[in-house]
Protein backbone atom coordinates (compact mmCIF):
# COMPACT_ATOMS: atom_id res chain seq x y z
CA UNK A 1 0.00 0.00 0.00
CA UNK A 2 1.47 3.35 -1.02
CA UNK A 3 1.00 6.63 0.85
CA UNK A 4 -1.85 7.85 -1.41
CA UNK A 5 -3.96 4.75 -0.99
CA UNK A 6 -3.30 4.87 2.76
CA UNK A 7 -4.56 8.49 2.91
CA UNK A 8 -7.62 7.55 0.84
CA UNK A 9 -8.42 4.75 3.30
CA UNK A 10 -8.07 7.15 6.25
CA UNK A 11 -10.29 9.72 4.46
CA UNK A 12 -13.01 7.12 3.90
CA UNK A 13 -12.89 6.06 7.55
CA UNK A 14 -13.29 9.60 8.87
CA UNK A 15 -15.57 11.11 6.21
CA UNK A 16 -18.75 12.79 7.47
CA UNK A 17 -20.91 10.08 5.94
CA UNK A 18 -19.78 7.57 8.53
CA UNK A 19 -22.16 7.04 11.42
CA UNK A 20 -19.86 7.99 14.30
CA UNK A 21 -19.64 11.61 13.22
CA UNK A 22 -23.41 12.09 13.04
CA UNK A 23 -25.51 13.30 15.94
CA UNK A 24 -27.06 10.40 17.78
CA UNK A 25 -29.51 12.43 19.85
CA UNK A 26 -30.48 15.66 18.09
CA UNK A 27 -31.96 18.45 20.17
CA UNK A 28 -35.77 18.45 20.13
CA UNK A 29 -35.98 21.41 17.79
CA UNK A 30 -33.11 20.55 15.41
CA UNK A 31 -35.76 19.26 13.03
CA UNK A 32 -37.44 22.69 13.13
CA UNK A 33 -34.63 24.30 11.11
CA UNK A 34 -36.03 22.90 7.87
CA UNK A 35 -39.66 23.06 8.94
CA UNK A 36 -41.74 25.26 6.63
CA UNK A 37 -44.42 27.51 8.07
CA UNK A 38 -47.55 27.78 5.92
CA UNK A 39 -48.29 31.30 4.70
CA UNK A 40 -51.31 31.53 6.98
CA UNK A 41 -48.96 31.30 10.00
CA UNK A 42 -46.09 33.43 8.69
CA UNK A 43 -47.60 36.62 10.05
CA UNK A 44 -48.08 35.37 13.59
CA UNK A 45 -47.01 38.46 15.48
CA UNK A 46 -44.81 37.73 18.44
CA UNK A 47 -45.25 40.76 20.66
CA UNK A 48 -42.82 42.20 23.18
CA UNK A 49 -43.81 42.20 26.83
CA UNK A 50 -42.47 43.35 30.19
CA UNK A 51 -43.41 42.26 33.67
CA UNK A 52 -45.60 45.29 34.31
CA UNK A 53 -47.39 44.83 30.97
CA UNK A 54 -48.00 41.18 31.79
CA UNK A 55 -49.53 42.02 35.18
CA UNK A 56 -51.71 44.67 33.55
CA UNK A 57 -53.01 42.12 31.03
CA UNK A 58 -53.77 39.61 33.77
CA UNK A 59 -55.68 42.31 35.65
CA UNK A 60 -57.66 43.35 32.55
CA UNK A 61 -58.55 39.82 31.40
CA UNK A 62 -59.18 37.91 34.59
CA UNK A 63 -60.14 34.31 34.06
CA UNK A 64 -60.38 31.62 36.71
CA UNK A 65 -56.70 30.83 36.05
CA UNK A 66 -54.07 33.04 34.45
CA UNK A 67 -51.18 30.76 33.47
CA UNK A 68 -47.80 32.25 32.60
CA UNK A 69 -45.29 29.95 30.88
CA UNK A 70 -41.72 31.16 30.36
CA UNK A 71 -39.83 29.00 27.89
CA UNK A 72 -36.99 28.89 25.36
CA UNK A 73 -37.23 27.42 21.89
CA UNK A 74 -34.45 24.90 22.33
CA UNK A 75 -35.12 23.49 25.79
CA UNK A 76 -35.92 19.78 25.79
CA UNK A 77 -38.90 20.39 28.10
CA UNK A 78 -40.56 22.87 25.74
CA UNK A 79 -41.84 20.21 23.37
CA UNK A 80 -43.56 18.37 26.23
CA UNK A 81 -44.93 21.63 27.65
CA UNK A 82 -46.36 22.73 24.28
CA UNK A 83 -48.40 19.54 24.12
CA UNK A 84 -49.67 20.12 27.65
CA UNK A 85 -50.53 23.76 26.89
CA UNK A 86 -52.48 22.72 23.81
CA UNK A 87 -54.35 20.05 25.78
CA UNK A 88 -55.24 22.46 28.61
CA UNK A 89 -56.18 25.23 26.18
CA UNK A 90 -58.60 22.89 24.41
CA UNK A 91 -60.04 21.57 27.67
CA UNK A 92 -60.43 24.86 29.59
CA UNK A 93 -60.56 27.49 26.85
CA UNK A 94 -63.17 29.61 28.63
CA UNK A 95 -61.61 29.36 32.09
CA UNK A 96 -57.88 29.87 31.55
CA UNK A 97 -55.79 32.55 29.92
CA UNK A 98 -52.35 31.37 28.85
CA UNK A 99 -49.46 33.82 28.53
CA UNK A 100 -46.67 32.22 26.53
CA UNK A 101 -43.44 34.18 27.10
CA UNK A 102 -40.27 33.34 25.24
CA UNK A 103 -36.97 34.12 26.87
CA UNK A 104 -35.19 33.74 23.51
CA UNK A 105 -33.23 36.45 21.77
CA UNK A 106 -34.88 38.34 18.92
CA UNK A 107 -32.79 36.53 16.31
CA UNK A 108 -34.89 33.40 16.93
CA UNK A 109 -38.36 34.73 16.13
CA UNK A 110 -38.74 32.37 13.18
CA UNK A 111 -37.95 29.35 15.37
CA UNK A 112 -40.62 30.50 17.82
CA UNK A 113 -43.20 30.77 15.04
CA UNK A 114 -42.31 27.27 13.84
CA UNK A 115 -42.80 25.81 17.32
CA UNK A 116 -46.22 27.40 17.67
CA UNK A 117 -47.28 26.08 14.28
CA UNK A 118 -45.90 22.59 14.84
CA UNK A 119 -47.88 22.15 18.05
CA UNK A 120 -50.89 24.17 16.85
CA UNK A 121 -50.73 26.36 19.91
CA UNK A 122 -53.15 29.17 19.14
CA UNK A 123 -52.15 31.62 21.83
CA UNK A 124 -50.79 35.13 21.44
CA UNK A 125 -47.04 34.57 21.82
CA UNK A 126 -44.77 37.06 23.54
CA UNK A 127 -41.05 37.61 23.69
CA UNK A 128 -39.61 39.15 26.84
CA UNK A 129 -38.51 42.61 25.77
CA UNK A 130 -34.97 43.86 25.30
CA UNK A 131 -34.91 45.81 28.56
CA UNK A 132 -34.18 42.53 30.37
CA UNK A 133 -30.88 42.15 28.50
CA UNK A 134 -29.37 39.66 26.11
CA UNK A 135 -27.58 36.61 27.49
CA UNK A 136 -25.81 33.54 26.19
CA UNK A 137 -28.00 31.61 28.64
CA UNK A 138 -31.38 32.76 27.41
CA UNK A 139 -33.14 31.54 30.55
CA UNK A 140 -31.68 34.51 32.46
CA UNK A 141 -33.97 36.98 30.74
CA UNK A 142 -36.95 34.92 31.89
CA UNK A 143 -35.62 34.72 35.43
CA UNK A 144 -35.33 38.50 35.59
CA UNK A 145 -38.97 38.96 34.54
CA UNK A 146 -40.13 36.12 36.79
CA UNK A 147 -38.42 37.59 39.84
CA UNK A 148 -39.80 41.06 39.05
CA UNK A 149 -43.43 39.94 39.22
CA UNK A 150 -43.21 37.08 41.72
CA UNK A 151 -41.48 37.51 45.06
CA UNK A 152 -41.94 33.82 45.98
CA UNK A 153 -40.30 32.76 42.70
CA UNK A 154 -36.95 34.31 43.62
CA UNK A 155 -36.04 31.20 45.63
CA UNK A 156 -36.56 28.87 42.65
CA UNK A 157 -33.71 27.62 40.49
CA UNK A 158 -33.16 28.91 37.00
CA UNK A 159 -34.90 26.82 34.39
CA UNK A 160 -37.56 26.58 31.71
CA UNK A 161 -40.36 25.93 31.01
CA UNK A 162 -41.29 27.81 34.16
CA UNK A 163 -44.90 28.22 35.28
CA UNK A 164 -46.74 30.81 37.33
CA UNK A 165 -50.48 30.45 37.84
CA UNK A 166 -52.56 33.32 39.22
CA UNK A 167 -56.24 33.34 40.11
CA UNK A 168 -58.65 36.04 38.96
CA UNK A 169 -57.59 38.24 41.89
CA UNK A 170 -53.91 37.99 40.88
CA UNK A 171 -53.07 35.72 43.82
CA UNK A 172 -50.24 33.34 43.04
CA UNK A 173 -51.52 29.74 43.19
CA UNK A 174 -48.52 27.92 41.79
CA UNK A 175 -44.99 28.66 40.66
CA UNK A 176 -42.30 26.31 39.48
CA UNK A 177 -41.80 23.45 37.11
CA UNK A 178 -44.44 21.03 35.91
CA UNK A 179 -43.14 17.89 37.56
CA UNK A 180 -40.06 18.98 39.49
CA UNK A 181 -39.89 19.89 43.16
CA UNK A 182 -43.54 20.63 43.71
CA UNK A 183 -46.40 19.04 45.62
CA UNK A 184 -49.02 19.26 42.89
CA UNK A 185 -50.02 16.47 40.51
CA UNK A 186 -48.34 16.46 37.11
CA UNK A 187 -51.57 17.77 35.58
CA UNK A 188 -51.44 20.83 37.82
CA UNK A 189 -53.80 22.93 35.72
CA UNK A 190 -56.66 20.43 36.01
CA UNK A 191 -55.93 20.16 39.73
CA UNK A 192 -56.07 23.94 40.19
CA UNK A 193 -59.29 24.13 38.18
CA UNK A 194 -60.98 21.95 40.80
CA UNK A 195 -59.84 24.02 43.76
Amino acid sequence: MNICSGLLLIFILISPSTSFSQKKNPLPFDSMRNYTIPQSWENVAIKEISGSELLEQIQNRPKKLNWVVIYTAHCSGTEYMMNYIKEMQDKYRDSIEVYLLSSNNYSELESLQKILFKYRVEIQPYIINKSYGKYGDQRKKGVKLRNEICEACKKDVIGVPYNMVFDNQQNLLFHGFKSYQNNLPEDFISYLMTQ
